[in-house]
Order: C-alpha cells, then structure tokens, then sequence
C-alpha cells in the first residue's frame, strides 16, 4: 500500500496552495506548470478535492483553487480515501484480486502485519505535520 502518483500529486497540490495567500485562488494551469504536473490530470485532482470540500473553486477571469478546509484537519488517509477508495486498505500488495485470509498471496502475512504502522501514520498526521516533516520531497 504505497501512494499512487495520483494521491503524491494530491498532495504536493495541496502544499502548493498552503504556501499560497488563503484568499487567493490559484489557476489550475498554473499549479500544474509550476509543479510541472500534466495539466488534465491536474484539473482531475482538483475536482475530486472541490467534491469533497477540501478545496473551493471559483469560475471566471480571476478563478481557480483554494484551500477551503483548514490544512491541520485534513490528514493523509483523507486523502487517500479520497482519491483511491475505501477500499484501498483492503486491496493486495501484489495486486491480485483474490488475495485475502482464504487465500493469502506470498506477502500477504508479512504485509497485514506491516500495514498497521502505515495506517497509523496516515490517520495520525495532517497535512501541516507533513509539510514539516518533508515527508514528501520534491522529485524532478
């Protein structure tokens, strides 16, 4: 269970627009040239973000994106939820779709006992605990 891009792109999204002005909003193509992420996938995570009211949008010549909820309480499991699912917690680290208790792939014993610790961290640290830690560094 490591982060898909689409959630590591979520997320340095999301840090972009807390080191922006909280009452600017942020043109869409713009975060996506700056932190050089494809522009539709961009306009993608965006709406996902808007639907679930972690962002606010605003339409015309002065529109975009801004943050909507407070960064301290939105923490990387929502996130993560968010963008891959419920269900993502429960899904194969191999990616086999019949792995399970029943029928558990060659990791499947070692990973049920590591995730707890990663699910942990998703649940325990905000966005701002994060964006301190560096936890995601830039890659070029």
């Amino acid at each position: 269970m490591l982060l898909t891009k689409t959630s590591e792109n979520a997320i340095k999204m999301l840090f972009y627009l807390m080191d922006h002005d909280s009452n600017e909003y942020i043109r869409i193509r713009t975060m996506a040239e700056d932190l050089k992420l494809p522009y539709f996938q961009t306009a993608k995570i965006a709406q996902s973000l808007i639907r679930s009211e972690i962002l606010g949008s605003y339409t015309g010549p002065n529109g975009g994106v801004q943050m909507k909820k407070d960064p301290r309480t939105i923490h990387l499991i929502d996130i993560v939820i968010i963008l891959e699912g419920i269900n993502f917690l429960d899904k194969c680290v191999l990616g086999l779709s019949e792995c399970g208790s029943e029928n558990p792939c060659a990791v499947h014993h070692i990973w049920k006992d590591t995730k707890q610790p990663i699910v942990e961290l998703f649940q325990k640290n905000n966005l701002c605990e994060i964006k301190e830690m560096n936890f995601l560094k830039s890659s070029d």
